[in-house]
């Protein structure tokens, strides 16, 4: 069991990193300075948001994918003729 004194002694060790963290904390209103809180409201905060980004963001990179992949095979097959 701890005794008084010891518990005494942890509260009052403590005292200044709570009044520290404390005076850190964020205002009410105030800015963050992450965007992580922004994507995840618009991207992942319900099951549908976040199918719907993922099936767009898949059918982006498969376009964009079969565009880069047809223009560098293009490019190197440049001067074959068929």
């Amino acid at each position: 069991m701890i005794s008084s004194a010891l518990r005494q002694t942890v509260r009052a060790s403590a005292a200044p990193l709570a009044a520290a963290a404390r005076a850190q904390a964020r205002p009410v209103g105030a800015r963050q300075m992450s965007a992580f809180p922004t994507v995840y409201n618009t991207f992942f905060k319900s099951n549908v948001r976040y199918v719907s980004f993922v099936v767009a963001g898949a059918v982006f990179m498969e376009v964009t994918y079969g565009a880069a992949t047809d223009a560098i095979w293009e490019g190197l097959n440049n001067g074959v003729s068929e």
